[in-house]
């Protein structure tokens, strides 16, 4: 599936016909594989809650000025993060999966 032009992979869920072999979704069933797609779109791409973010740089008892120069950030930009303040798209380039800091740019891994 193509979210925002990210192809997302995920594990859909549906049922086949016993007699003839189709694939067919149960009432519900649609809402369900989309809001999975999304949720997996959202750990993959989008920028990390202010509290994940404080709870990652606590997890390795980093100051924001050391978080910041980890991910190519100045430590007002972490800041601000933090606050809940969301990125502009030119430095959006961090996303978070299972509590790991990613770059979604291809300048850096």
């Amino acid at each position: 599936m193509t979210i925002k032009g990210h192809e997302v992979a995920f594990a859909a869920s549906c049922y086949r016909c016993t007699s003839c072999g189709e694939v067919f979704l149960a009432p519900g069933q649609l809402d369900a594989n989309l809001a999975i797609a999304r949720e997996v779109y959202a750990r993959l791409y989008e920028t990390p809650e202010p509290e994940a973010l404080v709870a990652l740089r606590a997890k390795y008892s980093a100051g924001q000025k050391a978080f910041g120069m980890i991910l190519g950030f100045g430590e007002l930009t972490i800041n601000s993060y933090e606050q809940g303040d969301r990125p502009i798209q030119r430095t959006a380039c961090f996303s978070s999966s299972r509590g790991n800091l990613r770059c979604s740019r291809r300048c850096m891994t």
